[in-house]
C-alpha cells in the first residue's frame, strides 16, 4: 500500500478537478449542437451514461431519456444563454443585479415554459433560468438559494402543473 504526500494527494486532486471540467466542457460542446440544431438531446446525461473511450472520444449511452424540444424553444434558450453570457461579459460583480437582467432572463425564462405558482415574484423565473443554465452563478436573484432540495430553493417556486420546457417536465 502506497501512502501519498499531502503534496502528491493535491496534485492529484487538482488533475482530477482538470479532468473533471474539461470533460463538462467537452460534453456540453457535444450536446450543444444536438440541442440547438436537431432540436433532440440525450435528457440524462449523469457520470455513468457517459464514458471516455481509449481513442479519447466520448461515449454516451443510455438513451432511453431523449427529449425534443421545438425550433421556438432552442431560439429562446439560444437567447438565455446570450443573456448570461452578456450578464458576465459586463464585468459586474456577479452577486449584484441589474434589473434590466432579471427582467430580461425572467421573460425568456417564462417564455421557454418555466410556470410560477400564482403569488411567485417574477425574479424566481429569472433565479431558476440561472439555476438551470448558469453554472458559474454563486447567488441568486431574490435571495433564492443553490440547492435544489433547500427550503429556499427557486424550484418551489415552479408550478406543479405540466410544463411545456422537456428539461422541466416530469412526464
Amino acid at each position: 500500500m502506497s501512502i501519498m504526500t499531502k503534496s502528491a494527494e493535491h496534485e492529484h486532486q487538482n488533475r482530477c478537478l482538470r479532468f473533471a471540467n474539461s470533460l463538462s466542457l467537452l460534453v456540453s460542446l457535444l450536446c450543444s449542437p444536438s440541442i440547438l440544431e436537431t432540436g433532440f438531446f440525450h435528457a440524462d446525461p449523469h457520470p455513468g451514461n457517459i464514458f471516455v473511450l481509449d481513442d479519447g472520444k466520448i461515449g454516451l449511452i443510455d438513451f432511453g431519456q431523449v427529449k425534443q424540444i421545438s425550433k421556438n424553444s432552442r431560439v429562446t434558450l439560444a437567447k438565455v444563454m446570450v443573456a448570461l453570457d452578456e450578464r458576465r461579459k459586463k464585468g459586474a460583480d456577479l452577486s449584484e443585479y441589474d434589473k434590466d437582467d432579471i427582467d430580461t432572463v425572467s421573460r425568456l425564462s417564462l417564455d421557454l415554459g418555466v410556470t410560477l405558482k400564482e403569488g411567485a415574484p417574477l425574479e424566481a423565473a429569472a433565479a431558476v433560468g440561472m439555476w438551470l443554465f448558469d453554472g458559474s452563478v454563486k447567488e441568486l436573484p431574490g435571495g433564492y438559494d443553490l440547492g435544489e432540495l433547500s427550503p429556499n430553493s427557486p424550484v418551489k417556486e415552479v408550478s406543479n402543473e405540466r410544463r411545456k420546457f422537456p428539461i422541466l417536465s416530469c412526464k
